[in-house]
C-alpha cells in the first residue's frame, strides 16, 4: 500500500531546514553589530530562527509518532547516516588536524555536544514508546494537566527569570532533553485530541507569532 505523504508538513520541514540554515549562518558569521542599532534587533531576531526550526522538527515527530511503531531501524539507518557525514566532514575539512584523541569524536558522533540534535533526537525516539504509553492511557484532563505543568516549569518560569540573567539555561533542572520531550508530548497532544491548531490562515499567523514568542 502506498505511503501517504503530508505535502504540508513537508513543507513544513523544509520552511525549518531553512531557518536552522539561516540561523547558522549569522551564528557562525561572529557578525557585532552595534548596540542599539537595527541590524542587532534583526540579528536577535534571526538567533530566533535555529530554536524555531528545532522546536517545529520535534512537534512534527511527536504529532506523527504518536500513532506510530517504534522501528529499530530508523535508529540504525540514522546512526549510519551520521557517522558517514562526521566521518566526510573531517576527511574534506580537517584531515590536516586530526589527533588520535580526535578519533572518539569522529567514530562516535553522537557521543558528544556537537551533534546534539541528532543525539537527542534519538533519545527522543528511543523513548517514545514510553511517552506514548502515559499519553495513550492518560485521560485528556490528565494529559492537559501533565502539558501545562510542564510548560509552566520549563517554558513559563524560565522566561520569566531568564530575563534577569539573560539566560534561559542556566535553571538547575533545564536541558535541551527535557525542553524537546515536552515539546514532543505538545505534538502528541495536538494529534491524540485533533486541535486543529493551522486549520486556516488567521489561526496558523496567530500560532506562529506564539511560537516566535
Amino acid at each position: 500500500m502506498k505511503k501517504e505523504r503530508y505535502s504540508n508538513f513537508e513543507l513544513l520541514r523544509i520552511l525549518c531546514m531553512c531557518l536552522i540554515i539561516l540561523f547558522h549562518f549569522v551564528w557562525h558569521s561572529n557578525y557585532e553589530a552595534p548596540d542599539l542599532s537595527k541590524t542587532k534587533y534583526f540579528l536577535a531576531f534571526i538567533n530566533m530562527f535555529g530554536e524555531l526550526g528545532v522546536n517545529c522538527f520535534i512537534l512534527i515527530t511527536g504529532y506523527f509518532c504518536i500513532n506510530s511503531r517504534f522501528k529499530l531501524e530508523k535508529i540504525i539507518k540514522l546512526l549510519s547516516q551520521v557517522l558517514f557525514y562526521s566521518i566526510l566532514v573531517y576527511i574534506v575539512y580537517g584531515f590536516v588536524d586530526i589527533t588520535p584523541s580526535s578519533w572518539y569524536y569522529i567514530l562516535f558522533p553522537n557521543t558528544f555536544s556537537v551533534w546534539w540534535f541528532t543525539s537527542t533526537y534519538i533519545l527522543i525516539y528511543l523513548l517514545s514508546p514510553y511517552i506514548n504509553k502515559i499519553i495513550n492511557n492518560s485521560s485528556e484532563a490528565e494529559n492537559t494537566r501533565l502539558l501545562l505543568l510542564l510548560l509552566f516549569l520549563y517554558c513559563f518560569l524560565p522566561t520569566i527569570f531568564g530575563f534577569f540573567i539573560n539566560d534561559t539555561e542556566k535553571f538547575p533542572y533545564y536541558n535541551r532533553l527535557i525542553w524537546l520531550i515536552i515539546i514532543y508530548i505538545l505534538g502528541a497532544y495536538i494529534r491524540k485530541y485533533n486541535l486543529n491548531l493551522f486549520s486556516n490562515l488567521e489561526k496558523s499567523i496567530k500560532h506562529f507569532v506564539f511560537l516566535l514568542c
